[in-house]
């Protein structure tokens, strides 16, 4: 519980006009197209701290609220073990009007015992928070990550999405699970890593490899230091997890604050989906991009000529300290070529 990210691809034409994008689009000069492979990047919080608003010292939600409003969240919520007995109370009625407040998608939390508990009584957790119409789907824990209680997940997940307003299924083995799981969509994300240790070296399963990363999420507990983090960060992209979860807080309770780094931590996502190219110039001898950036990240300028067979690198490499760049290279001799710019794979230790 590597990919290669790629920027904005440019289609730059050897044309008289070529300016900044916005006008030479207009000509035909450049032409900008999506990234076939770059992805969106979310994160995905346990929030199992109670919704203490009388008490702002300690009152995290409003955090989780404002990220929400600056990248994609999921907040898993956790009353009691599950929902408790009297879900929402009017506390958890005000923190959940927070968290909507701030688009922030939240789902509630139900154990499975490893496919040990009754169908029946995950069920009737996963029922009970439906009593609010801020939860939108349900994070499904101890999932056995073999196929020995397939027919029981996938049972339990049809379930829920027949629950009114239910429309998302979380799986949380915590390691890889079967592809079986991920082929059949039992779950629309399932959390292939949640540990403390071992998430530098992690191999990833060869499933992350044949689906979209907006399918996989990861939880990295007990992170030593904000700069290990922002690794921590990069190498869940590199390895296609969409859905990311860094904290310094550690057993026994990993869950019950938010990381001291929690406001880097979001601007770190927000820097990956924003990754891309903000104007492209002719001049005299070259193209000249501007681009926003993943501070840290070797960032590369690669070109290719119909039919686009293979990506050539131009020579020109940047890593960037700050949000944005300039890079810089020669025109291709052909009369039409593609520019896009990748990020580099962070290498082993």
């Amino acid at each position: 519980m590597v990919r290669r990210i790629c920027g904005v691809i440019f289609v730059c034409r050897r044309l008289p006009c070529a300016r900044w994008v916005a006008a030479a689009a207009l000509l035909g000069a450049v032409r900008a197209t999506p990234p076939a492979a770059a992805t969106e990047l979310g994160i995905l919080v346990p929030l199992y701290s109670d919704p203490c608003w009388y008490d702002p010292p300690n009152y995290v939600w409003p955090q989780v609220a404002w990220a929400g409003r600056q990248v994609p969240v999921i907040a898993i919520i956790n009353p009691n073990d599950g929902p408790g007995s009297s879900f929402p109370d009017s506390d958890y009625v005000r923190g959940l009007a927070d968290l909507t407040s701030g688009g922030v998608v939240v789902v509630g939390y139900v154990y499975t015992s490893y496919g040990q508990r009754p169908a029946a009584q995950v069920l009737g957790d996963a029922a009970k928070y439906t009593n609010s119409a801020a939860v939108r789907g349900i994070f499904l824990d101890e999932v056995d990550s073999t196929t020995n209680h397939l027919a029981y997940y996938t049972s339990i997940a049809s379930a829920i999405r027949a629950l009114p307003r239910m429309s998302l299924v979380i799986l949380n083995p915590g390691l890889p699970i079967a592809e079986e799981y991920v082929q059949n969509g039992v779950g629309d994300i399932t959390v292939m890593f949640e540990d403390r240790d071992g998430w530098r070296e992690h191999t990833p399963a060869a499933t992350l490899r044949r689906h979209p990363a907006r399918r996989f999420g990861m939880l990295w507990l007990g992170c030593p230091s904000e700069d290990q983090m922002r690794t921590g960060v990069d190498l869940a992209v590199d390895r296609n997890f969409g859905w990311v979860y860094v904290t310094d807080d550690d057993e026994p309770d990993p869950w019950d604050t938010l990381p001291r780094w929690w406001s880097n931590l979001v601007e770190r996502v927000r820097a990956y989906n924003e990754f891309r190219t903000l104007s492209i110039q002719r001049m005299a001898n070259g193209v000249q991009l501007r681009c926003s950036a993943v501070p840290g990240r070797a960032t590369r300028l690669e070109y290719s000529t119909p039919p686009m067979m293979a990506w050539t690198p131009t020579g020109a490499t940047v890593t960037p300290t700050s949000t944005w760049f300039e890079v810089t290279a020669s025109l291709l001799p052909e009369r039409a070529g593609w520019y896009r710019l990748s990020l580099l794979p962070i290498p082993p230790d």
